[in-house]
Parts: C-alpha cells; sequence; structure tokens
C-alpha cells in the first residue's frame, strides 16, 4: 500500500533508527598500490580482455568562513574499483563486449543518484540490489547493440570486479573471470566460476572430467539469458591484502600454486602482474591473459 504524504512527513527526532542510517562513521583511509597487464596471448590475434582500475574520491573543503582555524579541516574520502572483462563473440564482437560493459560502467556510475563511500550503511540485500542495478543496464546495453548489428549479435563478456571503501571489498562476479586474495603467505579464491563445470563439480563429477565444458558459462553479460544474477560477497580487508583478478586466460594456464608463488617472489604489485602474464605466455598463452593486483597499505595514522 503507498504512503501517504503524512506518513512520510511526520517523523521525529525520536526516530533514531530512520535518521541513525544516513550517518555512518568515517571510513578509515587506506594507500592502494596497483598493478595491471594484458596480452592477447600466442594463439590469438586480438584481445578481446579489457581492464580498468577507478578511482573515486569525495573531497570537503571550507572556502570561507568565521570559524577558527582548523575548526572544520577538509576531509577527503577514496573508493577504488578494479574490473576485468572477458569477451566473447565472433570477429571483434567478444573485443566490443568487453570494452562496451566497462565503458557502460563508468557511465553508470557518473550517474548514480548516490555515492557507495561507506559500507556500512548497506545492508546485503542492498548491496545486491545496487550491483543487479548496474549488471541489468549493462546487458540490456549489449543485447541492444546486438540486435541493431548482425557484426555484434550474440556477443557477451564475463565481469568481475571488487569495489574498496577502507578496509571492506564488495565483490561482484558474472561469469567465470575470477578474484583471488592474498593473505598471510596464502592465497584464497574469493569468487565462483558461473560455468558448467563448477555445476557438474558441485554435483559430485571430479574436476578433471569437466576439462570439456569448462568455459560453457552459465551467466554472461550480453548473453541469451534476460536475466543476470550475479555473485555479491562482502570481504574484510587486512593490511597488506593483495586483491588479484584475472580472466581465464590465466587460470587455465597456471595453477593456484603457481600463482601463489609468483605473488610471494615478487614486492609490487606491477612486477608480480608482468611475470604472472610472462608464465601464462610460456605455458602456452592459448587465451587472453589479463591480471589486476590491488595491495592494501594502511596509511599512517590510521586506524
Amino acid at each position: 500500500m503507498a504512503q501517504s504524504e503524512s506518513d512520510t512527513a511526520n517523523f521525529s527526532s525520536s526516530d533514531h533508527g530512520f535518521v541513525s542510517g544516513f550517518f555512518v562513521p568515517l571510513a578509515p583511509a587506506v594507500a592502494i598500490e596497483v598493478g595491471a597487464a594484458s596480452h592477447a596471448g600466442m594463439v590469438r590475434t586480438n584481445n578481446e580482455d579489457h581492464f580498468a582500475v577507478f578511482r573515486r574520491t569525495r573531497m570537503q573543503e571550507t572556502l570561507l568562513t568565521n570559524l577558527a582555524e582548523g575548526a572544520v579541516p577538509t576531509s577527503k574520502q577514496e573508493a577504488y574499483s578494479f574490473v576485468v572483462a572477458d569477451g566473447m563473440g565472433g570477429q571483434s564482437a567478444g573485443e566490443v563486449a568487453s570494452r562496451v560493459a566497462i565503458e557502460k560502467a563508468w557511465d553508470l556510475t557518473d550517474q548514480a543518484s548516490s555515492w557507495v563511500m561507506r559500507l556500512r550503511s548497506l545492508s546485503a540485500q542492498q548491496m545486491q540490489e545496487r550491483a543487479e542495478a548496474y549488471l541489468t543496464e549493462m546487458h540490456r546495453t549489449l543485447r541492444e547493440l546486438g540486435e541493431n548489428d548482425p557484426h555484434l549479435f550474440g556477443m557477451g563478456t564475463t565481469l568481475t570486479s571488487v569495489y574498496v571503501v577502507g578496509w571492506n571489498a564488495i565483490v561482484v562476479q558474472v561469469g567465470d573471470s575470477r578474484a583471488y586474495l592474498w593473505r598471510d603467505g596464502e592465497l584464497r579464491q574469493v569468487t565462483r566460476d558461473q560455468s558448467l563445470a563448477q555445476v557438474l563439480i558441485d554435483s559430485g563429477i571430479p574436476p578433471e572430467k569437466t576439462e570439456g565444458v569448462r568455459h560453457i558459462l552459465t551467466n554472461s553479460l550480453g548473453g541469451k539469458s534476460n536475466l543476470i544474477v550475479p555473485n555479491v560477497g562482502h570481504l574484510p580487508l587486512h593490511n597488506g591484502d593483495r586483491l588479484l583478478l584475472s580472466t581465464d586466460g590465466l587460470t587455465d594456464e597456471l595453477s593456484d600454486a603457481e600463482i601463489a608463488d609468483t605473488l610471494r617472489r615478487n614486492s609490487t604489485p606491477q612486477a608480480t602482474c608482468d611475470e604472472l602474464v610472462q608464465l601464462a605466455l610460456d605455458h602456452g598463452g592459448r587465451d587472453n591473459v589479463t591480471v589486476v593486483i590491488g595491495e592494501i597499505v594502511e596509511r599512517p595514522g590510521t586506524t
């Protein structure tokens, strides 16, 4: 039943639960060092992978005041997005799909009615709804492009992203591009492949018997399904954590143990990305390969 005008107007300062939902503590400041690398591989002539690392900043500063100096200091909040997309489709359609998906994500963020700069104000359901709203628009855009251009018909893309605010991250996945967490010398996959192979593995089929269907996706942007159901999760972060996103051109060629050994050897995210891509090429490079890494570091004077 719709609310009446009086229902929406009549609340008082005693409605603490309602009012407090608009005000949450500042997210602690962290520094993030990033690295990324992408290669078409040793077999394919074009690279259908795309990646991006975005930083969103919200600043509040005083221009004029008669308050005491320093009474209202300048404040700045930052959020980071890491995105990888692995396109699929004939000719150059896959390359278009992955590129357009990331470009559309950028446009939608600019159009958003509110910025997610403090995750404590969002419930799990709200995070799921926000992710689905973005992805539905991206999916619709790709479908429309395919319907209007025969060369792009049937194109699609995976998309995996991590949105970092302070010591928290939202992980969103459509398809089988993966996100990993490197912490205290251990590597953990934090996404779950949306593929037929994973469905069979979950039903008890040994992984080695699913090789033939490994790349059959059960979910993708721009695909045949009218409904996009992303995997969405929350990940608490620690100082020194590394977030690694990759397309399957990496994980098809390297085991998790090999990826972990590379993370252990390298001191910077960029050096690690470069070596991981080169190792994938050395192992055959049968697909495009893309790696993005962000390292979370506590800024001095923050908690």
